[in-house]
């Protein structure tokens, strides 16, 4: 059986023609796969499941692409039209994450028998995509799929693998699905985490339990609550709490300080403002207290993780004692962290200063595996006036993330500055947006 090297483990798979006595001898049956995840040993996890998000891609005669969802794909009813209040859209596709009708859980391995497989294995994977349903003038369809392996004692992907199956018809034949090799990822698509955390989103309750938050998954189709929902991957992948957009950040400690730290701050910042979509901020609190202070880690990036984060903590140093005490994540817009980032550029020679009360990580590239970090130092009344700069590009959804780097960091309760009219842009932005224009207008 061929296999593939993961970080964690090894993927072992086989791929074999389809057969179906049904199909006419000119029509070619979806190949069937079948894959399974082998963890090395003392990989630092107890419980691990598989879950599937997959994409689709649908072209003309004329390689033109015509459809990038079942609705745009399939003519009339369909049988994936449950899965649309789960999709999402990313870097111009729509994500999903692979499940059937009613299943009690995005796993393909999970609790909700007989919908789930077995433990860590895909059995004949087979994505046929019935070509008479199809829409006039569709000729081929591209399923991509990223199978994930999660640890569910605290949410961490461990292992991604990504897969195709082609599909394609002529006037006399089709064929179902020609499945491609399967290849290593070493992350997972940002498309892939969001529909997770949509799926997340979409199908579970929360309900107390003498004070203790129970989550529940649920089939929105029948209005029928399932099993409970693994507290590690509930707290990872959980939907920001509405009243402040917080969730907290399990750390997986073994990854903890593996991550490139700059010597000097310039490089992270350029790369940071070169691509604020990929920046995050980290603020730690290292003066003297009477409790833990958790830190805030900001961002604009859709979803972030421990994994994200872990490798530019350092556990060696007392500085960050907080980071491990409690550590929560909160998305910003992508107007705020360029002009926190513009600020931070600024004044880059305070963050050499020596060690102040607020310990400022700016991370470049987050979640990607070219990521690197710088931390340096800010005295609470410089930090204060650089949010007073920065607070004129922050919308109502930064103002939580804003308050309490406020209150906790800055050691003040409100901040003085005005916000601007809504739908003001920080330059940096705008000016990637006129970039990008005037490149449409020249292809």
């Amino acid at each position: 059986m061929p296999s593939i090297d993961g970080e964690h483990g090894i993927w072992e798979w086989t791929s074999t023609p389809g057969v179906s006595p049904t199909v006419p001898p000119s029509d070619k049956p979806c190949d069937k796969l079948t894959i399974k995840y082998v963890p090395l040993p003392g990989t630092p996890c107890r419980e691990f499941r598989l879950i599937s998000v997959v994409e689709w891609t649908a072209y003309d005669a004329t390689g033109n692409v015509v459809g990038k969802k079942p609705d745009e794909i399939y003519d009339g009813e369909h049988i994936y039209r449950y899965r649309k209040r789960a999709e999402v859209e990313n870097d111009g596709k729509i994500w999903v994450v692979d499940y059937k009708s009613c299943e009690g859980d995005p796993f393909l391995d999970g609790e909700d028998r007989p919908h789930d497989g077995h433990r860590l294995t895909i059995r004949q994977a087979q994505p046929t995509v019935g070509w008479p349903l199809m829409k006039p003038g569709i000729v081929k369809i591209v399923k991509s799929f990223e199978v994930c392996v999660v640890c569910l004692d605290n949410g961490v992907i461990l292992d991604t693998l990504r897969w195709t199956s082609t599909a394609t018809r002529t006037a006399t034949s089709y064929d179902e699905g020609t499945i491609a090799p399967p290849q290593r990822s070493n992350q997972p698509h940002e498309g892939t985490r969001e529909a997770i955390r949509k799926f997340v989103k979409t199908h579970t309750t929360v309900s107390d339990d003498d004070g203790e938050e129970v989550a529940n998954w649920t089939c929105p189709e029948r209005n029928t609550t399932k099993h409970e929902v693994p507290d590690g991957f509930w707290r990872a992948w959980k939907p920001p709490e509405e009243e402040t957009g917080f969730h907290w950040l399990d750390l997986d400690e073994t990854r903890v300080g593996e991550g490139r730290m700059a010597s000097l701050p310039a490089e992270v910042l350029a790369a940071a403002r070169s691509d604020v979509a990929r920046a995050a901020i980290k603020f730690t609190w290292c003066g003297d207290q009477d409790r833990s202070v958790a830190s805030l880690v900001i961002t604009p990036a859709p979803t972030i993780v421990a994994r994200d984060v872990a490798p530019f903590l350092q556990p060696n140093d007392s500085r960050f004692d907080n980071d491990f005490a409690a550590l929560r994540g909160q998305t910003i817009t992508r107007d705020l962290c360029a002009a926190l980032l513009e600020q931070l550029s600024n004044g880059a020679g305070v963050l050499t200063q020596p060690p102040a009360e607020v310990v400022v990580t700016v991370i470049a590239n987050v979640g990607r595996p070219g990521a690197f970090a710088f931390a340096g130092s800010l005295k609470p009344a410089q930090l204060a006036v650089m949010l007073d700069r920065a607070a004129p590009y922050a919308s109502s959804s930064d103002l939580a993330a804003m308050d309490y780097i406020s209150l906790n960091m800055a050691q003040r309760p409100v901040l003085t500055a005005q916000q601007v009219p809504r739908g003001c842009l920080h330059p940096a932005n705008f000016f990637a947006i006129v970039t990008s224009l005037l490149a449409a207008l020249h292809t």
